[in-house]
Formats: structure tokens, C-alpha cells, sequence
């Protein structure tokens, strides 16, 4: 994902930044990391079988 913001085309960006749920005027930060931001994002797109 750091390549393809990197070098990626706009619209391999574009995908990138929808699957992040990124809004337009919000840039994506690698080296920024909250669990509880994780959690909560992984909560919505796991099968709730899944989640502990």
C-alpha cells in the first residue's frame, strides 16, 4: 500500500483510499497507528462469529 501511494497510479490510489475509508481532503499516514481505530474498523467488516 506505501508503493501504490508512492508510485501507484490515480486510480490504484483511488481504490486504496476508498477501501481505507479515507475522505477526500484526508491524507493517509503510515507511520500513524491507534488500536482502538483498528479495532473498530476490523469490528464493521468481520462476520460477528469471528469477533471476540
Amino acid at each position: 500500500m506505501v508503493d501504490t501511494f508512492a508510485h501507484g497510479t490515480t486510480a490504484e490510489k483511488q481504490s486504496f483510499r476508498q477501501w481505507l475509508g479515507l475522505r477526500t481532503n484526508e491524507d493517509w499516514d503510515p507511520a500513524y497507528y491507534n488500536q482502538r481505530e483498528v479495532n473498530k474498523r476490523m469490528a464493521l467488516i468481520a462476520p460477528e462469529e469471528l469477533t471476540f
